[in-house]
């Protein structure tokens, strides 16, 4: 991930992911990359809409991509998702692992961030809340509502984007 100008560009494989958050609500979420079972690719056939066909685009049943020293077990580096999007000085960048991402509601991400600014948290005392968040939660059973609720490695970095002094 770099910020060059006002253009936050990016490359990543896997199923960590990113958000920007302004003005307290997410503008732009990354999509983890994952590897479809045939279960999940019978489904997105099937959905009539975009909006279905992303809500049933990704199962837990469904490997992540991954880089590997074992080549037959890894998937390339070309295979990155790469990409950029616009931000502003003020908005809020949260990467996380899918520890983070498979807990946590985006509702739940965004009132994280909104009372981190509001009590003046710092980039690592925001990314520690949303960690304890995400934790929580993980501990959580899951239910039919929320199917979150997993064990997982969790890991959170938080950028603000500032002005340039230059």
């Amino acid at each position: 991930m770099s910020l060059i100008g006002n253009s936050l560009e990016w490359a990543y494989v896997g199923d960590s992911t990113f958000a920007v958050i302004r003005d307290g609500k997410i503008v732009f979420r990354s999509t983890p990359q994952q590897h479809l079972t045939r279960a999940s690719r019978a489904k997105l056939r099937f959905a009539s809409t975009p909006a279905r066909r992303k809500q049933h685009l990704f199962s837990f049943n469904d490997p992540p991509f991954q880089l590997s020293a074992e080549a037959e077990r890894s998937d390339r580096v070309a295979d990155a998702h790469v990409g950029q999007v616009a931000v502003r000085a003020g908005d809020v960048v949260v990467l996380g692992t899918d520890g983070l991402f498979d807990n946590v509601l985006d509702e739940q991400l965004e009132r994280a961030v909104q009372m981190g600014r509001k009590l003046g948290f710092s980039p690592k005392n925001m990314a520690d809340i949303v960690a304890g968040v995400a934790y929580e939660r993980s501990m959580q059973p899951s239910s039919k509502k929320l199917c979150r609720g997993k064990p997982d490695d969790i890991t959170v970095l938080v950028a603000f984007i500032v002005e340039s002094d230059s």
